[in-house]
């Protein structure tokens, strides 16, 4: 990360670090980091995990009325108060603990900032907020302002657009944190978590219920079926991993001017892009990673692609010693990859095909990592399986993987 983006507040690698302040005993807190870097994303769905409630609001296209109410006179007091923005009696009304999420936090319009520190002020001083709103005796007993925090999420100065900088009175009310992009981590993350299915498909009858035309679009337009799409991406995924893993420079490259930079949100693109290419495919990959990340990062991404071969999934169930001359402890970065592509297939058999695989081939492959001194990464396909045992109640043949052991 460029250190002009530096801020002096304290920097973590886990956006979850500050988030525990939020949702405990803090009503604001700050989260700083550059484009990409998952802070929202991440934000709301650490308090959704743990069951708070979050209300995401992006101050940048919010109007004043939006955080502090609309006016409104009260004719038997000769006083002005405010509607309040449903959101924000949602919030106060839920009888949960709730997050609000303000994306965006200095990019909103002078007024919407004075607007926002109207509203906190409210939270400072809560005798405030009942009069403010013009809530009744009856309905005061309905707000618990103690359930309410926020989170402000932003970029450095610099790199947002600044409109108008955040008070500092409001910034010194809050605890502030900038995330900081870790490589090694963020490869980690990729090839732990799976999220195809949290993107809006076209190609997935589940998530639109495409009743008709289905086919004759699938057909027109060449694409894959949904289930060779995902695998697709499951190995566009290893792959880039593996390339983050040997040059870690590309995972995060801020330059706003080449519009498409690496972030492990472009990264995510790409992968994503790739589901409907054979991901052995340099050409589809030269030209979807230019278009996700820059053609510097994409040129450098496919001249590692060149030496990383991966068969077909069926071309090594057939014939487990083609991984022989493929796997070197010198690149543990093509056998991780190899790796993912066959535990993701593990994940994808039936009960049958689960069966059939380990009775034939599964002990051949994993010795073949195992005898290039692979054996973390052999680990990892015997994990793979074995959480499979476990979810067709194969509880012995389960032991036995973990440990090591053939089925007899």
């Amino acid at each position: 990360m460029q250190s002009m983006h530096e801020l002096p507040i304290a920097k973590v690698e886990d956006a979850t670090v500050p988030l525990r302040y939020a949702a405990a005993n803090i009503p604001f807190t700050f989260l700083w980091g550059l484009p990409g870097v998952g802070k929202s994303t991440v934000a709301q769905k650490w308090f959704k995990l743990h069951g708070i409630e979050v209300i995401p609001l992006s101050l940048r296209n919010m109007q004043p009325e939006d955080l502090a109410g609309y006016p409104k006179p009260n004719d038997k007091t000769r006083t002005m108060m405010f509607y309040p923005p449903h959101w924000l009696w949602t919030a106060l009304t839920s009888g949960k603990p709730t997050v609000v999420i303000i994306d965006e936090a200095n990019d909103a319009d002078p007024p919407v900032l004075a607007a926002a520190q109207r509203l906190f002020d409210y939270f400072i001083y809560p005798d405030r907020l009942a009069a403010a709103l013009g809530v009744s005796e009856d309905e005061k007993d309905k707000i618990n302002i103690n359930n309410v925090h926020f989170v402000l999420i932003s970029n450095p100065p610099g790199v947002s657009l600044n409109r108008a900088a955040l008070t500092p009175a409001l910034c010194n009310r809050g605890l502030h944190f900038q995330l900081i992009t870790n490589p090694q981590k963020y490869v980690q993350f990729m090839r732990r978590v799976d999220r195809f299915n949290e993107f809006p498909f076209l190609l997935n009858p589940q998530k639109l219920q495409i009743e008709t035309h289905e086919e004759e679009f699938l057909t027109r337009f060449e694409y894959p079926p949904i289930e060779v799409a995902h695998q697709n991406y499951i190995t566009a995924k290893a792959l880039i991993s593996s390339f983050l893993q040997a040059q870690p420079q590309y995972t995060y490259q801020y330059n706003p001017i080449n519009l498409a930079y690496p972030t492990p949100r472009s990264w995510e693109l790409c992968a994503l892009a790739m589901s409907i290419h054979n991901p052995l495919d340099l050409e589809a990959w030269s030209l979807v990673a230019s278009a996700a990340v820059g053609v510097e990062a994409a040129a450098a991404l496919v001249a590692f692609l060149q030496d990383v071969r991966i068969p077909p999934i069926d071309e090594i169930l057939r014939n487990p010693d083609i991984l022989t001359p493929l796997l070197s402890p010198e690149r543990p970065d093509i056998a991780s990859a190899i790796a993912g592509a066959i535990c993701e297939y593990i994940k994808s058999l039936n009960a049958e095909d689960f069966d059939a695989f380990i009775h034939i081939v599964y002990e051949n492959i994993v010795a073949k990592f195992e005898e290039r001194f692979l054996a973390d990464v052999a680990e990892k396909i015997r994990k793979a399986a074995a959480e499979m045992a476990l979810k067709y109640n194969l509880y012995k043949l389960a032991s036995k993987i973990v440990k090591g052991g053939k089925r007899q």
